[in-house]
């Protein structure tokens, strides 16, 4: 997260000082545990994990969990836009629904739920 700058970063750290209660919240247990990355388990359930290429927590935070998940062989559908993709897509693209690419990524969310949220652990 020290890559962050800006808006975003500023954004982020305030959040996550308002989760915590403190502003020093990566050195708080509850800073050390708030990501899911570190505790993957190949009995994870079938993600689907989308990112917009202009938003700096795609490259940081959901490609490497998308990686890990596959890692550990977690069935994942990932939908990821290369970064010189063009119109540049935003945190949470998905739901401007005027980009085409935020109705391709609701139907691929659609057709994973189909497919997905009848099975039993």
């Amino acid at each position: 997260m020290a890559d962050l700058n800006g808006i975003v970063a500023w954004g982020f750290k305030t959040s996550l000082w308002a989760y915590t209660g403190t502003k020093d919240w990566s050195a708080t247990y509850a800073g050390a545990t708030m990501s899911t990355i570190d505790f993957v388990q190949k009995d994870f359930p079938p993600t689907f994990i989308s990112g917009g290429n202009g938003d700096g927590l795609t490259w940081l935070q959901s490609v490497p969990y998308s990686n890990r998940l596959k890692d550990a062989g977690v069935p994942v559908t990932e939908l990821f836009w290369p970064a010189d993709h063009q119109p540049e897509l935003p945190h949470e693209y998905q739901f401007h629904l005027n980009f085409a690419e935020a109705r391709e990524a609701r139907d691929k969310l659609l057709d994973f739920l189909s497919t997905n949220a009848a099975r039993k652990p």
